[in-house]
């Protein structure tokens, strides 16, 4: 055998086939190698240009009256100064790039109305518009989902509202309380937890409406059903973590006195 065909024996060639195998394991290496940096450096393109959302002021409180209309009892309608529940969030973006919210979670713990305390009394249906209207008569707790496109600009700072009130074809004369926690989901870091509030609306009941910084609230004719609507607001307060709205506050101040 000469000296230019002595790779072809076995051993030789097994040597040359182990290191072409070598070479391409290699090669195969190197690819992944760039793959995965360039995988990582886009990793790190998108991550400097991700938007990071803070909660920096949250305020529950009734908006300010705006003409509505309201049926009455006897199925007339007149027009009336609506104010609606209403969350106030203020978002800052200390990302680089845009945060978006592009949906809202609620999650209604507690929804009633007030107890009906003097001889008149029964349903009024509001044209009050909220983004959540809360069915009332349906059994707590349950959750509402809406989808939105709000984008706070890097290094910004923008106030989201929420509006929650009882359904108006659920209405009633009494002012309605509803306990809620709220979650906006941010595209970059999944939902963001806002705190659980306590809500009331004024309802149509001139014998119970807010005044001032406070509340209204004419003797009852029914004492027992006073007391009643006393305690559960104050069980509400007192429950931990809640953000009372000024609101509901203030209507748990003016109810000390008849529990």
């Amino acid at each position: 055998m000469t000296g230019n065909e002595s790779w072809r024996t076995p051993s030789n060639k097994l040597a040359l086939t182990g290191t072409m195998i070598a070479f391409a394991s290699l090669i195969v290496s190197a690819f992944a190698l760039v793959v995965s940096w360039e995988a990582n450096e886009t990793t790190k393109k998108e991550a400097e240009h991700r938007g990071q959302l803070d909660l920096s002021v949250v305020s529950a409180h009734l908006t300010k009256p705006s003409k509505g209309a309201a049926q009455e009892r006897d199925a007339s309608t007149k027009t009336a100064e609506v104010s609606v529940p209403a969350i106030d969030i203020t978002l800052s973006n200390r990302g680089s790039g845009p945060a978006i919210v592009n949906k809202v979670r609620v999650t209604v713990l507690r929804s009633e109305n007030l107890g009906s305390c003097w001889a008149v009394g029964g349903p009024v249906r509001s044209s009050a518009t909220y983004q959540f209207s809360v069915p009332v008569s349906k059994k707590t707790p349950f959750t509402m989902t809406k989808n939105t496109n709000f984008e706070v600009e890097s290094a910004k700072v923008q106030r989201f509202t929420v509006t929650i009130g009882p359904s108006g074809q659920e209405a009633m004369l009494t002012p309605w309380i509803g306990v809620t926690a709220i979650e906006l989901h941010d595209t970059d870091d999944g939902y963001i937890n806002i705190g659980t509030f306590a809500l009331v609306n004024h309802g149509e009941d001139p014998h119970i409406q807010p005044q001032g910084s406070s509340w209204k609230i004419d003797q009852p004719d029914n004492a027992g059903c006073m007391r009643l609507n006393a305690r559960s607001v104050d069980a509400i307060m007192q429950t931990p973590g809640i953000m009372p709205s000024t609101e509901f506050a203030a209507l748990n101040r003016a109810l000390k006195r008849f529990r």
